[in-house]
């Protein structure tokens, strides 16, 4: 099931690359060096559901994955910010891609990742 995600996943990463911003540093810029991405929180939440869901498959580093229901809720961190996608495998899409930062939220991933790792 995960392999197929994964396929799904890549497919959908190309399909929303037409959606994705560019953020760079005026550095990056000049030099020609790789665009470096800087968003916070409240601008990712305010961005439409395809922006955010290519915005975490461009930038995102993949922490955890955890199922409720019928979604699988896929864990993100980002920049500042952590992200989750709800995925649908019924309808072959996300339905939900929303940026977190308190712990409340994370809770349901504290026993699968170590956040100490990653700040």
């Amino acid at each position: 099931m995960l392999f197929l995600l994964f396929q799904r996943t890549v497919i959908i990463k190309e399909q929303l690359k037409a959606y994705l911003p560019i953020f760079c540093t005026a550095e990056a810029l000049s030099t020609g060096t790789s665009f470096v991405y800087f968003m916070d929180l409240y601008q990712f939440n305010r961005r439409p559901l395809e922006q955010r869901a290519g915005i975490v498959m461009e930038h995102g580093t993949f922490l955890a994955i955890r199922h409720r229901s019928q979604y699988i809720i896929s864990l993100y961190y980002i920049n500042q910010f952590f992200a989750e996608m709800w995925y649908e495998p019924r309808r072959h899409e996300f339905v939900l891609v929303r940026g977190l930062k308190d712990r409340i939220a994370l809770e349901p991933y504290l026993a699968m990742i170590k956040l100490s790792d990653i700040m």
